[in-house]
């Protein structure tokens, strides 16, 4: 290809690492809150906290994910309009000559 083209290489490497930390944050279990032994507001915080843990790793997955679409989604697009350019460039070149 040309000089302009994207290392495909790299954006599936990159592509496999998002998908793969995706997977490791779908596996991530916040602990169920034991019976308090205590004041009920430690029961309650601790069920809090629990709540903000999930919602904070599901986004991260799902950020993972999302941003993995998109590295793919811009590789391909990438490749089009490299893949454009370089044609516009060789028969400009091609004028020249």
């Amino acid at each position: 290809m040309s000089k302009f083209a994207i290392d495909e290489d790299e954006m599936d490497d990159l592509g496999e690492g998002l998908d793969s930390l995706s997977e490791v944050y779908d596996d991530v279990e916040t602990p169920c809150p034991v019976p308090a032994f205590g004041h009920p507001s430690l029961d309650e915080a601790y069920r809090e906290f629990a709540d903000a843990a999930t919602e904070r790793i599901g986004g991260l997955s799902d950020w993972c994910e999302e941003t993995s679409e998109a590295v793919s989604d811009t590789s391909q697009m990438a490749e089009e309009t490299d893949g454009e350019w370089a044609k516009q460039f060789t028969s400009q070149v091609q004028k020249f000559q």
